[in-house]
């Protein structure tokens, strides 16, 4: 939605077009770009995590 590329959404809404003047497309807008930060964020943290875990020689939580 945000760059133009599914101006309706990736999940259709064929039939509306989109008023990007309402408050309620900018808040989607804001909700959307929370949700993708946290994700765009979390691999490096995530790896980041596991090579500490590496480096002081501890086994992964998830080996047992």
């Amino acid at each position: 939605m945000a760059t133009g590329l599914t101006p309706h959404g990736l999940l259709g809404m064929e039939d509306e077009a989109i008023d990007t003047g309402t408050w309620s497309f900018w808040e989607g807008m804001v909700i959307n770009s929370y949700f993708f930060l946290g994700a765009v964020t979390l691999i490096p943290a995530t790896r980041r995590y596991t090579r500490a875990l590496r480096a002081a020689g501890t086994a992964s939580p998830t080996a047992a």
